[in-house]
């Protein structure tokens, strides 16, 4: 189900034990093939202590360049709203009237980026698992499906002034992913002037999720439905179907990867499924058992970037993730 009536931006988790919560950020740059990634884990999904996590990743050429990763104490983190912010140490996210403002700055690592809102756009809630007898639940709220972005980025001697454009939305809930589903893929397809962003989640029970939000004539339109097994789960994608989109082969680049688990023992056992997360950390942690470790994690994650055709006329980007589970 899609929530058309508006939304006020805040931390919804009312329990970090028991479920997670991230706020996610990317910033393109077609002209110079950048791509930076920042997210604000308030709880990971895949992370059964109590721990704030920032997770900065910086691409150049589809390559990753750089990769910083900072813990933080709950204590160590407010979150306020009307307007909305996060203040943590070195850094902080701010929801102004027109713009996000993302800072931050450490001994090493600096950034600031700008990223506009969309008049056009009305931030709305999809409830994931709606119309699924499931007893847990996942949300996603889109904020700025498409903004002009500017800002900087420096480490150590290197500098970087960015210019181009940016996306923010978040994510909640108290499911855990590798129980109910096989598979998710989120993306966009950006052309000159429009955008199409759309999520497939296919289920354990046959079943699959599509949603798109789509820019057409300068309006945002949404939809979002269920494809029950029985009436063909496996169908085109209706981003593919509403839309002459055919992706670049040549041009598909897997710009990252990671294989990890997903903890499946239920957020209310805390105790075990710390035990379990520090087996699986110290399986990673040693190089010899890495091979072991990549063979019983239950879930593999790729970023992917490409090129494509839209109603037959060449587009430079397509970004999106995949992910699928054990």
């Amino acid at each position: 189900m899609i929530s058309n009536e508006g939304i006020t931006q805040k931390s919804f988790l009312s329990d970090v034990s028991l479920g997670f919560e991230w706020f996610y950020f990317d910033f393109h740059s077609i002209d110079d093939d950048i791509d930076i990634i920042i997210t604000f884990h308030r709880r990971a999904f895949n992370i059964a202590f109590n721990i704030i996590l920032l997770d900065i990743f910086f691409y150049q050429n589809n390559v990753q360049k750089y990769h910083f990763f900072y813990v933080y104490k709950d204590e160590d983190v407010i979150f306020e709203e009307n307007p909305f912010r996060v203040i943590f140490p070195h850094g902080k996210i701010v929801s102004g009237s027109s713009d996000y403002r993302l800072e931050f700055q450490d001994t090493e690592l600096s950034y600031h980026f700008i990223l506009e809102k969309c008049n056009e756009w009305q931030p709305r809630k999809f409830d994931l698992f709606d119309d699924l007898t499931f007893d847990d639940r996942f949300y996603w709220s889109v904020w700025v499906p498409r903004g002009n972005s500017h800002g900087e980025f420096l480490y150590k001697e290197f500098k970087y002034v960015f210019r181009g454009e940016g996306y923010h939305d978040q994510n909640w809930g108290n499911a855990i992913f590798n129980k109910y589903l096989t598979w998710w893929y989120w993306g966009k397809y950006i052309t000159d002037k429009d955008i199409i962003i759309y999520g497939d989640l296919g289920f354990k029970n046959g079943s699959l999720r599509q949603l798109i939000i789509y820019k057409e004539g300068g309006t945002y339109q949404t939809e979002s439905k269920i494809i029950d097994a029985a009436n063909g789960a496996d169908q085109q994608s209706i981003v593919l179907n509403r839309f002459k989109i055919v992706s670049d082969p040549k041009t598909k680049k897997v710009i990252d990867e990671f294989i990890f688990n997903i903890n499946r023992i239920p957020y209310s056992f805390s105790l075990l499924r710390k035990i379990i997360e520090l087996i699986f950390v110290n399986l990673h942690k040693y190089k010899w058992l890495r091979p072991f470790y990549n063979y019983i994690s239950n879930t593999k994650y790729q970023r992917v970037k490409s090129s494509y055709y839209l109603d037959g006329k060449f587009q430079p980007l397509s970004f999106h993730e995949e992910m699928t589970f054990k």
